[in-house]
Formats: structure tokens, C-alpha cells, sequence
């Protein structure tokens, strides 16, 4: 009896001896802060609609009477102001969505005069195509630069010819949802 109580005292001293190494050294702090947004997006505050309008002009079925042929461009802004911080770029992320066709990287079109020959094209200022839904590395969505909280990002839309597939005569919609990227 006196071995099993020698034994569990020896445990028990090794045991405290042990807690006594992973003694606290020190404490990590750490702080930040939530705010409602990173800067107001065409004029809309946090709680505002951020949504964006682009009606394209209209498109006869003769100017888009070949496979990848494109419409009159409809230019578009993202406008942003008020920015925290107020330097650095931006960009737009386009998302994927269930009006993205992932293998063109454009959006499809619904509506009366919606069909899968016809689909809808974003591109930068400078013409340049947006592959709608891509990660950001293959995108294309140029940035902007901040200046003073401030940047505009001009876009450009337009119809596409996608496929042989019959065109349809009316009304067209389509829509993406949208992100800011800050670096």
C-alpha cells in the first residue's frame, strides 16, 4: 500500500511540475471594427439600393444575323465615392449566377425576345471583354484607382451573337450580381 501511495504522489508531483512548464507567457489582444460599407456605391448609403440600370438599345435581328456579332454598345458606370480607405484600386467582380453561361463567360438572356443564340456582353471602357463569373485573376473587370474616396468604373454592354440558334422578337432581360474588390 505504501508503493501505490508513493507512486501516486510521484504522478500527481510530476503532473503539477508539467502545468507548472505551460505556465501563460503573455496575451494577445485583439481588436477592430465593423463598419456598414467601404464606400457608397452611385450615391446609395449603406441601407440604400445599390442596383444599377442598363437599358440597351434596341437590336434588329439583321445586325446580329451571324454567329459572334455584337449590337450598339450601352456604356455603364459603377460609381463609388465617400471610400474607406481613400486610396488605393477597385475593381468590380462580376458573379456567377444562374443568368451566366460559365463557358462564354456572358450573361443569358430571358424575356419574349430571349434565346440561347442571344446573350449579353460586359466589357471594360477601354472594349475590353469581362468573362462574367471567372475568378478575379481571369475576370478582366479592369480596376480603378482611388482618388480622394472617389473612382468611377465605366463598363459597356452589349448583345452577342451566341449561337444559330433562332432569335425571338421583344423585350430581353438579364441580370449579374455584383461585388467590390478593394486592393
Amino acid at each position: 500500500m505504501k508503493t501505490t501511495l508513493l507512486r501516486a504522489a510521484t504522478i500527481g508531483v510530476i503532473a503539477m511540475a508539467s502545468q507548472a512548464a505551460l505556465a501563460a507567457d503573455g496575451t494577445i489582444n485583439i481588436t477592430g471594427e465593423l463598419t456598414t460599407q467601404t464606400c457608397s456605391i452611385n450615391g446609395a448609403a449603406a441601407n440604400g439600393a445599390r442596383d444599377i440600370a442598363v437599358p440597351l438599345q434596341p437590336a434588329s435581328q439583321s445586325n446580329l444575323s451571324t454567329v459572334g456579332s455584337t449590337s450598339t454598345e450601352t456604356p455603364f458606370s459603377v460609381t463609388l465615392t465617400a471610400c474607406t480607405p481613400a486610396t488605393g484600386t477597385v475593381s468590380t467582380r462580376f458573379e456567377s449566377g444562374a443568368n451566366v453561361d460559365t463557358a462564354t463567360g456572358e450573361l443569358l438572356t430571358s424575356g419574349a425576345g430571349g434565346s440561347t443564340g442571344l446573350h449579353i456582353q460586359l466589357l471594360n471602357q477601354d472594349r475590353t471583354v469581362i468573362v462574367i463569373g471567372a475568378p478575379d485573376a481571369t475576370q478582366n473587370s479592369a480596376p480603378g484607382t482611388l482618388a480622394a474616396g472617389a473612382v468611377t468604373l465605366n463598363y459597356i454592354a452589349r448583345y452577342r451573337r451566341a449561337s444559330a440558334a433562332a432569335l425571338s422578337v421583344g423585350a430581353v432581360t438579364s441580370s449579374v450580381t455584383y461585388s467590390l474588390a478593394y486592393n
